[in-house]
This record gives C-alpha cells, structure tokens and sequence, in this order.
C-alpha cells in the first residue's frame, strides 16, 4: 500500500471497497504532471493539476463510447455513478490495467494498424467536415514564431547550444492542403501506448489526449521514423479495416512534420520557461534530439 494514498484521495472511498484492499504501487507519470498508482489489474491516475474537469470529462466521454472493444480498458464508476473524483487538487480516475509489453518490431505495428482502425469506427459517429490540419499547422506555425524570442541563458552550455540549434532550424509550415475531415481521435498513440501480448494488441491506455482531428494524426504518431513500405502497409491495412476513412502516405507524412514541428516548439518553450524538473532535464533534451531527428527525416524530400 502506499502511505497516505487514501487519506489523500479520500474520495475513493465512494468506489469498490476492493480498491482499498489492493496494494497500490507508484508508476512513472511522465512529463505532463500526472500521478500514477497501478496495482497488477488496475491503474489510479490523478490527472496533472490545472486540468479543468469538463476536459477529464471529455476524455472520459468518449473513452467510454468505445470501452467495449477487447483492447480498451474499462472505465470504473464510484457508487454515483461519477468516473472522476477531485482530491490534493487534481482530478482522479480508477481503470483496468491491460496487460502487455509496448511494440518493438515492425510487425507488432503493422498489426497495430486495424486496432487504430477499429478504435477509429468506434468514434466514427462523430466525424464532421472541418479542416482539421490546417488548424494544426496554424497553431504550430504560431508556436514555431513564439520560439525565435525564447531566451535559453540558464541552461547548461550543452542544452544551451541544443535548444538554440533547434530554434535556427525551425521554420514555419507551408499551409496545408485543406482535407476536411475530423472525428474524435486518441490523439497519443505512441509506442508506449498500444500494448502486446502473444503476437496482438492486449491494449490501448492513456486516454487522457483524446480529441477532435483528423484520424491520420495517430497513424503518423505511431509509424515515426519507420520505413516508407512499412508506411504503405499500415496504410492499406488500415484502410481495409476502415473504409470510411480515405487517406494516403502523403499526408500522413506530412502529419508526422507538423507533430515534429510542434514538438520541438513545444520542448523549446518548456525549457526556456523552467518547466521542466531538474531530475527530468536529461530526458527532456532526449525528447528534444528525438523531435530535431524527426524533424530532418520529414523534411527530407
């Protein structure tokens, strides 16, 4: 158990009394703030604080519009019938804990292709006609702008050097080929996030991104860095699977250099700011020589 977990979050108490039985154990929360607990079957997540509820809720909305497929967790309710509670200022969620190891090989993500296509059907009700990357490049194209007045001085000379070479090769996007499509995607589909086990995909987590956009945005996310037929493939995999849906390699690649450009803008604006912790400096300037790698590859013609 860990101590003071419940005192803290006294909340909880309104859900299943198993969860109090359990030995909860702290996990790695990332960069964005979050706590994590897991147990071996269930994760307690306390959401970073000055997230406002109604975006838990809608995370949690449409998370539960597809809680029936095999590969998502389910979404655990307290006697109220509420999936959130509000503890130590942050909001709390209660899930399942899918089991599996994230992808390594290049045939663990092509079989992730029909998953993502399956999760996209469950959410195919919500599709509208709006442009949806051209609202991403605007908004990164005003974020890469904002980088070239960032002040670097009080990092270390290495990181100092880093983050100023990002910034020279920075540049704003042309504007995109309107495509006018959205629905509501994962918007966060990493290989950390889609889970293995004997050969399929056990599972999906961290629903915490979900959002409205166009659903090559976790296609390009996910296939990073990967060779183009492997590209092909996941493609025409996915296309299979979820006819309604028509894209190409041609614009999922250029999804994958609008998210390398916001990337680095993003790392760039965190660490002139100081919002990153000490201890988790070294792993941010990964982050970032992982965005400037992505970066040269997508616009590589």
């Amino acid at each position: 158990m860990v101590e003071g977990w419940v005192t803290a979050m006294p909340n909880l108490r309104d859900f299943d009394a198993r969860f109090h039985r359990l030995d909860w154990r702290p996990l790695a929360g990332g960069f964005s703030g979050a706590l994590v607990f897991g147990t071996q079957r269930f994760i307690l997540k306390g959401w970073p604080p000055g997230v406002p509820l109604q975006n838990v809720e809608y995370a949690h909305r449409h998370w539960r519009r597809v809680v029936d497929l095999p590969f998502v967790p389910q979404l655990f309710s307290d006697r109220y019938g509420r999936s959130v509670c509000e503890s130590g200022g942050r909001f709390w969620d209660l899930s399942e804990r899918k089991p599996g190891a994230p992808a390594t090989s290049p045939s663990e993500l092509e079989n992730a292709a029909e998953t993502i296509a399956l999760l996209h059907r469950g959410w195919a009700a919500t599709a509208t006609r709006a442009d949806a990357l051209a609202s991403r490049v605007a908004f990164v194209n005003a974020a890469v702008t904002r980088c070239h007045a960032l002040n670097f001085d009080h990092l270390e000379p290495l990181e100092r050097d880093l983050c100023n070479e990002a910034v020279r090769r920075l540049r704003t996007l042309d504007d995109a080929t309107p495509i006018g499509f959205s629905q509501v995607v994962h918007g966060d589909l990493h290989r950390d996030h889609i889970l293995h086990l004997n050969g399929g995909v056990s599972g999906f987590i961290d629903f915490a991104s979900v959002k409205r956009d166009h659903p090559a945005l976790d296609i390009a996310r996910l296939f990073e860095n990967q060779p183009a037929d492997l590209l092909q493939r996941v493609v025409k995999a996915y296309q299979i699977a979820h006819e309604c849906v028509a894209f190409d390699c041609k614009l999922v690649e250029r999804m994958q250099m609008v998210l390398a450009t916001g990337a680095v803008a993003h790392w760039l604006r965190r660490l002139a700011a100081n919002e990153v912790a000490e201890d988790q400096r070294a792993a941010a300037m990964v982050r970032l020589r992982d965005a400037m790698r992505q970066l040269s590859i997508s616009s590589t013609p």
